[in-house]
């Protein structure tokens, strides 16, 4: 159980690291996977990443992943318009509280649902 995703050891050796989830295994929520991957539950907190490393799992690191970093995962001109507007911001909340974040807005590709 030690050497259970060791992430924090993957990014120091330059290895990039996508996110998502096993639903319907676990969870499809996003931010209970960046609250694992901040906590490390179980883990004693071993291996941790950042708020930010999470977070880029999810979209910048997902955009390389999938072949289509050159028009999406960041928000740059040219670039695909993808956003979600949080109930709050992770970078200042506690890890427990990432976990209850909610999305109050999604734009994609510049079309706003509520």
């Amino acid at each position: 159980m030690r050497s259970l995703y060791p992430f924090a050891s993957m990014t120091q050796e330059g290895i990039l690291l996508t996110a998502g989830s096993d639903c319907p295994v676990e969870d499809p929520n996003p931010f209970e996977g960046v609250w694992s991957a901040t906590a490390r539950p179980g883990l004693e907190g071993k291996e941790r990443l950042t708020v930010s490393q999470a977070l880029a799992a999810y979209t910048t690191s997902a955009s390389f992943a999938s072949f289509c970093e050159e028009s999406r995962g960041a928000l740059v001109p040219g670039n695909i318009a993808d956003i979600v507007v949080l109930d709050r911001d992770p970078f200042e909340c506690s890890p427990e509280a990432i976990r209850q974040t909610k999305v109050i807005k999604t734009i994609i590709a510049g079309s706003v649902f509520a």
